[in-house]
């Protein structure tokens, strides 16, 4: 059996001065095999796979991060997902992991 997490919350519309901050964002945690949702969860964790995404249309938008588990990890996976944003959240991104 398999668990298909997604968190979300609303974002921002194309025009907001935060548009291009928002973009790295969405990269870092969630650009395919170089983000950290993909790194730490399909990776280490062995999840279907793992990443995110930011709609910002022209009014408010929304954001969202998803991975697929097998049913029996899916406690361990939705915490370390929300690790991974809290992270985000938290902490500056290096500068290395920028480039």
């Amino acid at each position: 059996m398999q668990t298909n997490l997604i968190v979300g919350t609303q974002a921002i519309g194309r025009t907001s001065p935060d548009y291009d901050v928002l973009q790295v964002m969405n990269k870092v945690i969630g650009g395919g095999p170089t983000g950290r949702l993909f790194i730490h969860l399909r990776e280490e964790r062995g999840t279907y796979g793992a990443g995110s995404s930011l709609s910002a249309p022209m009014f408010r938008g929304d954001w969202s991060a998803s991975t697929s588990v097998r049913s029996e990890v899916t406690e361990p996976a939705l915490r370390d997902l929300l690790a991974e944003i809290a992270q985000l959240r938290d902490h500056e991104v290096s500068s290395q992991e920028l480039r």
